[in-house]
């Protein structure tokens, strides 16, 4: 809501204010969710989750360079409501989800995790399909495809891991259902962590939920 990205210390306090304009001037609108790749660069989204008027024409994708520079990835219209966003093990590939898909925001994206080439300039190509999301019955009776997809996670196998309303969908590196993680609420955002790294923490509306797993979670920013 104070339309910048800022890195934090450990207890809290400010350490620098990263982003707060695109190249054209105008400021961030409510920068979302991030994730760092190996040369230093941040991708991240932003949706308008605001509560004052928008500066930028629409919701986008854009990536922080370590130089300070930041370029739009993904453009306004694009993308329905782009919100979660994580790399690949070898930061080849993004991925990007859809929080909603209404009558006011509909896309080609719909209720699909989608995923990107990432290239040697940071630019994305070869926009496709990744995994399907699944639906709680609500969206079907009111024939929407809203999944409230939020923050992911990948683990060392490259599983990835996405919150969504009716709990935490993982899905294959070819992009096959593995399962789900049922929580009692929503799960917004999910992390890997612990000692060995082998625990996954789900934030959610009023409480946080933490599961041992079967695997590590992979370590951002890559090459870690």
């Amino acid at each position: 809501a104070g339309h910048r990205m800022l890195e934090l210390s450990k207890n809290g306090r400010i350490v620098k204010v990263l982003a707060t304009k695109l190249p054209d001037g105008t400021r961030l609108d409510g920068p979302n969710d991030l994730v760092m790749d190996a040369k230093g660069g941040i991708y991240f989204t932003d949706p308008q989750f605001i509560f004052d008027t928008p500066a930028r024409p629409g919701k986008t994708v854009n990536y922080l360079k370590a130089n300070g520079d930041i370029i739009e990835v993904i453009s306004p219209g694009d993308f329905g409501m782009p919100n979660g966003v994580i790399l690949s093990p070898d930061g080849s590939k993004l991925y990007v989800n859809n929080t909603y898909h209404d009558a006011n925001r509909m896309s080609d994206v719909e209720n699909f995790v989608i995923v990107y080439d990432v290239n040697d300039d940071g630019t994305l190509s070869n926009k496709r399909r990744f995994c399907h999301l699944f639906l709680p019955p609500s969206e079907y009776d009111n024939g929407t495809k809203s999944t409230c997809a939020d923050g992911m996670t990948m683990d060392e196998l490259g599983n990835l891991y996405v919150g969504t309303n009716i709990g935490l969908q993982i899905f294959s590196p070819e992009g096959k259902y593995i399962g789900n993680i049922h929580t009692d609420t929503f799960p917004v955002s999910v992390c890997f962590g612990g000692e060995n790294y082998d625990e996954l923490f789900m934030t959610c509306w009023d409480k946080i939920y933490t599961i041992k797993t079967n695997v590590k979670g992979l370590k951002y920013p890559l090459g870690s």
